[in-house]
């Protein structure tokens, strides 16, 4: 088996040009795909998400118009926050995992 093994390695195989240049192009081919800029869909998926989500984010913008006239410093807004982002997250997952499937 090692023998088997060390011949497929060696540099006494000669093969063929077609399968050369098959090798080659491959080879470019994933370099290239390698270099290529990876686009993360998410933030275009969230883009498009957040109209479905308007009442969440009019409420959470409401929260924020209040809680900037309170002098107390003890009203806040995270609860309307992290609603506005549930629903976000909640229409982009739908999306995103189907296609990663």
């Amino acid at each position: 088996m090692l023998k088997l093994l060390s011949l497929k390695f060696s540099n006494e195989i000669d093969f063929s040009p077609k399968f050369r240049l098959s090798i080659q192009c491959l080879t470019r081919s994933l370099i290239e795909m390698a270099e290529e800029e990876l686009v993360d869909p998410k933030q275009y998926l969230e883009d498009r998400c957040k109209p479905k989500c308007v009442k969440s984010l009019y409420d959470y913008q409401a929260c924020v118009k209040r809680v900037e006239k309170d002098e107390t410093d003890h009203k806040h807004c995270t609860g309307q926050y992290f609603d506005y982002w549930f629903c976000v997250d909640k229409c982009v997952a739908v999306k995103l995992f189907e296609s990663l499937k």
